[in-house]
């Protein structure tokens, strides 16, 4: 079986993409285990990518897809639709493409959507549209659906999801906006509730976290982890606005993290969860937003405060979330990390992506919405999270089993998909 990814990257330093991808071709392989599998990144060229998961190492061809208005490159996503329609100008990628039996996209997880602005959009419909336009069998991988916000969007969505051969939701929220953009063509066979990817993302040990860990499990209390977001501290109250969040979230979370010592907290560790190329201040990224919170806090506090540094990979901060006592973040994968490996965890959530996926753990009441909770009540609602860890350690336990089994089972159903020769989407 040869397969497309779409949706997802690598080797960009956003971790959450990193754990969709890896957390995908695990479950893939599980099943298929000689199946050929192209990776469409946001890269301009094609290269070759070695990427780590339960089976060991596995090297896999990458293409470039992206939305540049250099519609010439062959790498641009205008030219790639151009050559699926008229074969003489495709490109290599595309025709590489061409010969799959099936591709799968996860937009990011949360990228369809025009929250992140409409030429975004464009390009997550986009990518759906190449495989449509070659007629190849497209399911959508468990994700979040919307919000769209602007004239035309859901339109937009509405017509390739309706021409998708299955269309998966990973949390009861998106579930129903699927359904709104699928009206009299839902069907409860080809468009399930799933479970997100990154729940089969299996955790790996890195010595340097072993030994940091260590060297604070002597520590008068509990471990906890704190993930601070570059989007929302660095970009500065215009770019919090922009979401419709009107807290300062930079002095929320120092106040939360000066909350948790207070409460007893043994040690605080600022955990990055994109950490982009390039300047250290990009709003994108996470690590200048840990350091800059620490040295925020007093000399005292300081000093049972880690940011964690890196390099590392997704599975392997995952492994070092696993080892906490409990956690909170604000970047949507972190939290996922340390739920689906039991760690009780409290989301400082900047959209609505977020109370689906903690209902699916029996966490619902552990969001705190940052776009509609004032700053005193986020600080209240983090510290009742913590305090509650054990219970909510003990719900996730139990529901976990059963989450990690559907995760597994559903892979079976989509990659079913590509044993038919035709697809069953309707042209766009």
């Amino acid at each position: 079986m040869k397969l497309a990814l779409f949706g997802t990257s690598v080797k960009t330093g956003n971790l959450g993409l990193e754990a969709l991808t890896l957390g995908a071709l695990h479950l893939i392989h599980q099943i298929e285990p000689e199946a050929e599998v192209l990776l469409f990144d946001y890269v301009w060229d094609s290269d070759q990518v070695t990427l780590v998961g339960p089976e060991g190492p596995r090297v896999y061809t990458r293409h470039g897809c992206n939305g540049s208005r250099r519609f010439w490159h062959s790498a641009s996503l205008m030219r790639m639709r151009l050559g699926a329609k008229l074969a003489p100008l495709r490109p290599p990628a595309v025709q590489d493409l061409a010969d799959c039996d099936l591709v799968l996209d996860v937009s990011g997880g949360d990228s369809f959507s025009d929250l992140y602005g409409v030429r975004r959009l464009d390009m997550v419909v986009g990518m759906k549209a190449l495989a449509l336009d070659l007629g190849l069998p497209l399911v959508l991988l468990p994700q979040t659906y919307g919000p769209f916000l602007h004239a035309g969007s859901q339109e937009k969505a509405s017509k390739v999801t309706r021409s998708a051969s299955m269309a998966w939701a990973r949390d009861p929220d998106s579930h129903v906006i699927l359904r709104e953009l699928l009206g009299s063509e839902y069907s409860p066979e080809r468009h399930p509730l799933g479970v997100d990817m990154a729940f089969a993302l299996a955790p790996l040990p890195l010595p340097r976290f072993t030994a940091l860990l260590d060297s604070q499990r002597d520590a008068a209390g509990p471990l906890v982890g704190v993930n601070v977001s570059g989007l929302l501290a660095n970009s500065g109250q215009a770019g919090r606005d922009a979401l419709g969040i009107n807290l300062d979230y930079p002095v929320m979370v120092r106040k939360v993290v000066s909350g948790l010592l207070a409460e007893g907290a043994g040690h605080v560790f600022l955990v990055p969860h994109v950490v982009t190329p390039g300047s250290a201040i990009n709003p994108e990224s996470d690590p200048h937003a840990c350091e800059a919170l620490r040295e925020s806090l007093s000399p005292d506090e300081r000093a049972c405060c880690t940011v964690v540094s890196g390099p590392f990979t997704a599975a392997q901060i995952k492994y070092f979330i696993s080892q906490l006592d409990w956690f909170t973040g604000t970047r949507m994968h972190a939290t996922i990390a340390a739920l689906s490996t039991g760690v009780p965890t409290t989301a400082l959530a900047y959209s609505a992506k977020f109370r689906g996926v903690f209902d699916l753990c029996g966490s619902k009441d552990q969001v705190i919405d940052l776009r509609t909770t004032s700053l005193e009540d986020c600080l209240a609602g983090a510290l009742a999270g913590y305090r509650q860890r054990a219970a909510q350690r003990a719900i996730l336990a139990d529901r976990l089993p059963t989450l990690r089994e559907d995760c597994a089972s559903q892979m079976s159903r989509i990659l079913a998909c590509g044993t038919h020769q035709e697809s069953t989407h309707v042209p766009i």
